[in-house]
């Protein structure tokens, strides 16, 4: 149920809204996983290299059961997330980091997502 090595990118200091579909299996193909009544983990730490299993400690994250966290089920049935980061979040980051999507469900921790993110300068300023 893992989409692994998912590489994005996009630039600092703008909105970005971050979407996922879980699904039942690792195969992209597979039905959504119903995501009724689940808890959902995203994170985001420096990216340390490929064949590295520790990651330092995250420097942004958020859950779905946390008011204000900013990471919704927008379909349960579609198993459907958004994670939402503001610009004021990505602004101070420049780089490449993990990231990691992590299922609680009935007492089952699993991730279901994880990869790079690539964050650009943003060069453009306001007029």
């Amino acid at each position: 149920m893992t989409l692994t090595n998912q590489q994005i990118t996009f630039d600092s200091a703008n909105d970005h809204v971050l979407r996922y579909t879980v699904r039942t299996t690792d195969d992209v193909t597979s039905p959504p996983l119903d995501l009724t009544n689940a808890i959902l983990q995203w994170s985001l730490s420096e990216y340390v290299g490929v064949s590295n299993d520790f990651y330092p400690a995250s420097i942004l994250e958020k859950c779905t059961n946390v008011p204000d966290h900013t990471i919704s089920i927008v379909d349960a049935p579609a198993g459907i997330v958004d994670v939402v980061l503001s610009s004021a979040e990505t602004e101070p980051l420049l780089g490449r980091y993990y990231h990691q999507l992590r299922l609680v469900n009935n007492d089952i921790a699993d991730v279901v997502a994880n990869g790079t993110i690539n964050i650009e300068r943003n060069v453009v300023t306001v007029c």
